[in-house]
């Protein structure tokens, strides 16, 4: 009788533990970083930013940078997600 209950504890335990780590990834942010851009055309581009999130620095002719700090981004992607 002890070892049926053992062993029925042991599997509660076992199937409680393989939940956890999807349920902790979905309340960790995404992460974070700068905003970077490249410029493809021939005109110099002032100012761009990323939902909402401003690039800092002007971007010549056929150039990359940007250099705008801390932009995030969500952990989990859903179906319908933009950027503006």
């Amino acid at each position: 009788m002890k070892i049926t209950i053992s062993g029925v504890l042991l599997g509660v335990f076992l199937l409680a533990g393989c939940s956890q780590p999807k349920a902790e990834a979905q309340t960790q942010s995404g992460g974070a970083g700068t905003i970077e851009a490249i410029n493809h055309t021939k005109w110099a581009i002032n100012h761009f930013s990323v939902n909402g999130q401003s690039g800092i620095d002007a971007i010549g002719p056929f150039d990359g940078g940007g250099g705008g700090c801390c932009y995030g981004v969500p952990a989990v992607w859903k179906p319908g997600m933009t950027v503006r």
